[in-house]
């Protein structure tokens, strides 16, 4: 891989993810040789100290649309109110769009973590992102997002936001035990519930999840009682934005403890 770590790095060690270096990794990214989790270390350090939210969902739906509004309405208080520092989405058109231009109309750093789609370079979305990263293909995209966030909105869904659900829950579920946690590598992943990405679905699109999840705890028995709770459906970006900001808190508590300890 030809990433040099020095490259990025002040005096003191402190990490930058400007413009210029973000463009760097992304070009290290697309190599065959491509270290992945040492990319995604790199991000996770750059921005452990800033809180990231990520929005998940469909890209045919835009700021048209009555829940387009309310997505954007939702982004500029959290990006406005300075809860959020970082604001992620799949890099692409429809309710994605719409969260990078009100995070970067705010004044939020607006990330893109894309894929590599036919005729995605015609279209004009790019604009609203500070930082944009071509992943190439969904598993690396996954991970690269993951290396930024902290908590996860999902608006109205298409089939990719549903496919992403299902990895962030068995995400949050691996979380809980150091000895059995596939991403080490990643400050982002604590122990502790508190520290978890908080996972957020917004709409009656995502009650059919959680009668899912309902059943494997409670008729099944495919899944602990616990694991239930790692997921939030609520009627309302309102709503919504209450459980980032509570997240925002707690995570604040962490970081401190973090701090204290070191």
């Amino acid at each position: 891989m030809s990433t040099n770590t020095t490259y990025f790095r002040f005096p003191g060690g402190k990490l930058s993810l400007n413009h210029e270096s973000v463009q760097m990794l992304a070009e290290d990214l697309k190599s065959p040789t491509a270290n992945l989790h040492l990319i995604c270390q790199m991000l996770a350090e750059g921005t452990k100290d800033d809180f990231g939210l990520l929005i998940q969902g469909s890209a045919r739906l835009g700021i048209k649309t009555e829940i387009g509004h309310r997505l954007d309405n939702c982004v500029r208080r959290l990006c406005g109110g300075r809860v959020v520092q970082n604001l992620i989405t799949g890099g692409g058109p429809g309710l994605m769009e719409v969260s990078n231009r009100a995070a970067k109309e705010v004044g939020t750093l607006s990330w893109g973590v894309g894929i590599t789609l036919r005729g995605e370079q015609e279209m004009t979305h790019f604009e609203f992102q500070d930082r944009h990263i071509n992943a190439g293909s969904l598993e690396p995209r996954l991970l690269v997002m993951g290396s930024l966030t902290d908590a996860v909105i999902f608006a109205r869904p298409g089939i990719g936001t549903m496919y992403e659900l299902m990895w962030w829950l068995q995400r949050c579920q691996f979380s809980e035990n150091a000895f059995n946690n596939p991403y080490p590598w990643n400050p982002r992943v604590s122990i502790g519930f508190e520290m978890r990405p908080r996972l957020v679905c917004v709409g009656s699109s995502y009650d059919h999840v959680m009668r899912m999840l309902d059943q494997m705890a409670n008729s099944y028995g495919t899944i602990k009682s616990e694991d239930r709770t790692l997921l939030n459906v609520v009627k309302t970006y309102e709503e919504a934005g209450d459980l980032i900001r509570q997240h925002r808190i707690k995570w604040d508590a962490r970081r401190s403890q973090r701090s204290l300890s070191a």
